[in-house]
């Protein structure tokens, strides 16, 4: 999950038979459901995650936007949570669903 305050909000499922994702503004909703990866998922999933492991960058503020990560279920806290590595996550999913270009709208506003 991440949102902009209380302006725009989406939510994301991956599997490898599917991805769901739930777009919300203040005046509007879309609802999607997209082709999995299957073969190719747990590649683009580890390369997802692995954007928010330990490097060069640290952790800072990233208000007004939040964000949440679960994997198998289970919350998890990225190593490393600004807003470089938020953007550098939006352009892995939006690289490959044209969908998810509107979380790199979030980012930007």
């Amino acid at each position: 999950m991440i949102a902009y305050g209380d302006i725009a909000r989406a939510d994301i499922a991956i599997t490898p038979d599917k991805c769901y994702y739930r777009f919300m503004t203040q005046d509007s909703l879309e609802d999607g459901e997209l082709p999995g990866m299957h073969d190719g998922f747990e590649t683009f999933a580890t390369q997802l995650c692995d954007i928010f492991k330990p490097g060069i960058g640290i952790s800072t503020d990233i208000s007004p936007l939040r964000f949440s990560l679960f994997i198998n279920n289970r919350s998890v806290t990225p190593a490393v949570l600004n807003h470089d590595t938020l953007k550098a996550w939006s352009e892995k999913l939006a690289g490959r669903y044209d969908e998810m270009s509107f979380l790199l709208s979030l980012i930007h506003v």
